[in-house]
């Protein structure tokens, strides 16, 4: 009876280590996909300001 406690005990300690290991990786994805909007976002901005300050006066 004991060693089918501690069999089941391996199973959910493995059970967490997986879980643990996709929320990882939803973190991390929805974070690298954050700072791609971002930085689309500034080269856009940043091309704008570009534009004005080099356009040519008359």
């Amino acid at each position: 009876m004991n060693l089918k406690w501690i069999r089941h005990k391996g199973n959910h300690n493995n059970g967490q280590v997986l879980l643990e290991y996709v929320i990882m990786l939803l973190l991390l994805t929805v974070l690298s996909l954050s700072l791609l909007t971002l930085a689309g976002a500034f080269s856009k901005q940043g091309s704008r300001m570009i534009e004005l300050i080099s356009a040519d006066f008359p």
